[in-house]
């Protein structure tokens, strides 16, 4: 694989899976952008997932601390 360039058509994704009997998994997520690609792999690979996201910035805060950094920007 060292040295081959990267191509997607040719790329096969392993099959995962879990520990013990259980075919299900429990994931908790505090960026879902980030999920994504895992959350393709667990399902690609028939495991049953419930998914819990997580975010910690409340909403509010957040695009207020956005807003004034934008503004603040164009005042420049």
């Amino acid at each position: 694989m060292a040295g081959q360039p990267l191509n997607l058509d040719s790329y096969h994704r392993p099959i995962l899976h879990t520990r013990g009997q259980e075919n299900r998994v429990l994931c908790t997520n505090t960026a879902p952008p980030c999920a994504g690609e895992v959350m393709l792999a667990i399902q690609a690979s028939g495991i049953e997932q419930t998914v819990y996201f997580y975010n910690h910035i409340h909403l509010l805060k957040s695009t207020s601390y956005a807003k004034r950094k934008t503004n603040a920007s164009a005042r420049r």
